[in-house]
């Protein structure tokens, strides 16, 4: 595979166009897209890479057979891409809802805390807070 900026360069400089059920589809409408959709356009463009011919390392590559490869390299990246990003999204939620649940036993542990003070203790703290207020 290309590397990603030269194969959306000849993407877009190629006006590439990726048939889909909503229609002709740009390379910039392929990130709006879900992934069982672009997994739907994946395998059409497959499956027309196929029935042009047979791979073959001796026969030079064609126009038509070097685009629709070139075409299933974007939509893999972009499938890579977002599978990659959902992956991260997750995992970031997966460690803020560890955060807050840390936050809230601390919050408990504090109270514990308190609860546990002498009555003493309580006075004394009273009296330095409202000798500041």
């Amino acid at each position: 595979m290309e590397n990603a900026e030269s194969l959306f360069i000849k993407s877009i400089r190629s006006k590439y166009r990726f048939g889909s059920n909503r229609g002709q589809l740009t390379t910039e409408d392929l990130w709006d897209l879900s992934l069982n959709s672009l997994d739907e356009i994946a395998i059409a463009i497959h499956d027309d890479l196929e029935k042009v011919g047979k791979r073959s390392f001796v026969r030079q590559k064609t126009k038509q057979s070097d685009d629709l490869s070139s075409k299933l390299d974007v939509v893999k990246y972009v499938i890579e891409t977002k599978v990659s990003e959902a992956a991260q999204k997750a995992a970031q939620t997966k460690k803020k809802g560890q955060l807050d649940f840390l936050k809230k036993l601390k919050e408990q542990k504090e109270i514990e805390q308190l609860e546990g003070m002498s009555m003493e203790d309580l006075n004394k703290q009273i009296a330095e807070l409202e000798s500041q207020v």
